[in-house]
């Protein structure tokens, strides 16, 4: 009678745990308990309805986030583009520069595109461009869309879920991706407060972000905060002189309200320089 009591009670235990594994895998867990293999980590999926595209968001909490003492605090949001790769580039850089207190607690979040059939290399050529390039990439020009989703359906999704301070958020992406980062810049300027842009893709579309930025002089709002920007030393000059340019660009509009550095980061190529411009360019945005 006692082993059959302990054989029923070991099933209903093996169910109940079973049930809660199932429930974790699909409405999400806690960090350090989904399937983001980061510590502190987890997944939210996200179909959003202004460009029809599904997501995935990747979330790192900062140490502590979960502690009573911590529950009214309010952190800092580091949005992520390119997630797919440089989420997790990010992310071991996080605790060195938290260790040495170069940066606060901050909140991670990493975008990448989810789905079955997702497809990194054509989705980011469509929603991190401002236009399409003839002969290139002639599905591009969704960065409109993308960045309607970003402030109308991720952020607010980020920002109700999480306890993430509105006024301090930063936007990081790299070529592509730091073009949709000057992009936003330009077109949303009060949207987020700082910006890392390693090697941003100036050139793309015969130089179409610096055009645009050339006809709004004057016109558009001046953003505030913190832009970085870089490009490697072994890239192209041309490569290298369109991001000096644009920043000079930039500083000619007289607003000092935005803080603009821009660095040559010598021996490294296109995408070897991306963890030294985050690492500098996280350090930047958080300078006091």
């Amino acid at each position: 009678m006692k082993i059959t009591r302990l054989i029923s009670l070991l099933l209903l235990t093996t169910v109940i745990f079973t049930a809660r594994l199932l429930a974790e895998a699909e409405n999400g867990v806690k960090a350090g308990q989904s399937g983001v293999p980061v510590p502190f980590s987890e997944s939210i999926p996200l179909h959003c309805e202004s460009n029809d595209r599904d997501y995935d968001l990747y979330i790192r909490y900062p140490d502590g986030y979960y502690d009573e003492k911590n529950k009214d605090r309010l952190y800092p949001v580091i949005y992520i583009c390119d997630a797919q790769w440089d989420f997790f580039l990010i992310s071991g850089l996080y605790p060195t520069l938290i260790f040495d207190h170069k940066i606060e607690d901050s909140i991670l979040v990493g975008m990448a595109w989810g789905g079955k059939t997702s497809n990194y290399w054509m989705y980011r050529g469509i929603d991190y461009t401002p236009a399409p390039m003839a002969g290139h990439n002639p599905d591009g020009g969704g960065a409109e869309k993308f960045l309607t989703a970003l402030k109308s359906e991720i952020i607010p999704l980020v920002e109700r879920r999480l306890r993430a301070d509105p006024a301090r958020r930063i936007l990081t992406g790299s070529s592509y991706g730091g073009l949709f980062v000057l992009y936003t810049l330009l077109t949303d300027p009060g949207l987020f407060s700082g910006y890392v842009a390693p090697t941003p893709a100036l050139l793309y579309a015969d130089n179409d972000l610096p055009k645009r930025e050339t006809a709004s002089a004057g016109k558009r709002k001046k953003a505030r905060g913190r832009l970085y920007m870089t490009a490697g030393g072994l890239e192209s000059e041309a490569w290298q002189q369109s991001i000096l340019d644009f920043q000079k660009a930039l500083r000619s509009r007289n607003n000092p309200e935005l803080v603009i550095k821009t660095e040559i980061i010598a021996g490294e190529g296109h995408s070897s320089q991306k963890a030294e411009a985050y690492n500098r360019g996280l350090r930047f945005v958080f300078e006091k």
